[in-house]
Order: structure tokens, then C-alpha cells, then sequence
């Protein structure tokens, strides 16, 4: 089984903050927790291994979950922390693990914006 991992992240969507470092304890917290729409560019790799791929993902709250649109790719967060958007970036990996990249890749596709699809 290929055991995914963050190996960048980073927003320009948040002000002054661009980068996400997912090894950290702490990170971007938003000024209203309840009120989050961002753009997320994840680096995406298996661990272990050199190299990553480019995906995006719109992360949001309740109040700013898009509607009628079944291609978005995003991430719904109740409430807004960073843990939280660990939490959640971490579970979907955890669900787009497989046994081969290939395998993985399709996974993470229909989850994640990849690089090569815009």
C-alpha cells in the first residue's frame, strides 16, 4: 500500500500567509472560523519516495459551500482550524491510498484538482 503525504502546501487566498506547513502544530487560523473560502495547492507524493504532484482544492465553511456545481472539488469544514484542515486533508489521503501511484492518482482525482487537468 502507498502511504500518501503533504510535501508543500501553500495559498495566496489568505493574506499575508502563503505557505502551510502540515508538520507544524500550529498554522493559519482564520480571522472568522465560520466564514473560510481558500484556494489550497497541495503537494501531493508517497512517502519515502522523491517527488510530488500539484493539486487544488477549495476549502470552505458551510456558508460558502458552492452549489450546483458537481465538478468543484473541495474540502468542507465545519468550523475553520487548522487542525482541523490537517484533519481533514489527512483523512482524504488516507482514503486515496492504494497499492500502485496509478491507483492513488485516481483516488486523489476525484477528490483534488490535479495539475494536469486545468
Amino acid at each position: 500500500m502507498k502511504e500518501l503525504q503533504v510535501k508543500f502546501a501553500y495559498c495566496l487566498d489568505v493574506g499575508e500567509v502563503d505557505e502551510f506547513d502540515f508538520d507544524s502544530e500550529i498554522g493559519f487560523e482564520a480571522p472568522d472560523p465560520e466564514n473560510v473560502n481558500f484556494l489550497l495547492c497541495l503537494g501531493i507524493g508517497v512517502v519515502g519516495e522523491s517527488g510530488s504532484d500539484d493539486f487544488h482544492v477549495q476549502v470552505f465553511t458551510p456558508t460558502n459551500r458552492p452549489r450546483n456545481n458537481p465538478s468543484a472539488r473541495f474540502l468542507l469544514i465545519p468550523v475553520y482550524s487548522f487542525q482541523a484542515l490537517k484533519a481533514a486533508v489527512s483523512k482524504t489521503l488516507k482514503a486515496c491510498e492504494r497499492n500502485t501511484w496509478d491507483e492513488c492518482l485516481e483516488e486523489l482525482r476525484g477528490r483534488f484538482r490535479w495539475q494536469y487537468e486545468y
